[in-house]
């Protein structure tokens, strides 16, 4: 991941590598695993999916606030990826949504980034991003109030990225 993001490739270029890398996985022989090794690969699989994930966030994101669904004839960012992307009204909106909410939170987009946040949890927290941008979550000098109980659940994802050295 490090060395992509370091340089700038092509989205074509990106895309082709990423359809190969797919097929190659899809065909890839599993009988001859070992235990540990099938575990390892549930687990790398788990995390490229979360990223890839992100990923399409971001994407959605980025046609949210360019607008550029109105060049397909799209009223909403939604309605683009529900047709588009033959997405359910709800993954649509889910997707524009969560990427809304994590401009407010840059440690939950990191971590998410990097795989270690399951996309789920992303998700079920997303409607609760309408906060002042100093005071979003892992920002220091919050308000002494409680935090929410989903708040409380991503911090303690976020410890524990941190406790196994994943997240400054």
């Amino acid at each position: 991941m490090t060395v992509l993001m370091e340089r700038l490739v092509p989205l074509d270029v990106a895309l082709a590598a990423l359809e190969d890398a797919v097929g190659l996985i899809q065909a890839a022989a599993l009988d001859g695993l070992s235990p540990a090794e099938e575990l390892a690969l549930i687990g790398r699989l788990e995390v490229l999916r979360r990223r890839l994930d992100h990923g399409t966030d971001r994407a959605a994101g980025h046609l949210d606030r360019s607008a550029a669904f109105s060049f397909d004839g799209h009223k909403t960012a939604n309605g683009a990826l529900k047709a588009i992307g033959r997405l359910s009204g709800s993954e649509a909106h889910g997707r524009v949504q969560t990427s809304r909410a994590l401009r407010h939170l840059p440690l939950v987009e990191a971590a998410y980034g990097r795989g270690e946040i399951p996309t789920e949890h992303v998700r079920a927290h997303r409607p609760h991003h309408r906060q002042p941008p100093g005071r979003s979550l892992g920002a220091r000098g919050g308000s002494g109030l409680r935090a929410p109980r989903h708040r409380v659940g991503l911090r303690r994802l976020l410890r524990g990225a941190q406790a196994m050295g994943s997240v400054g």
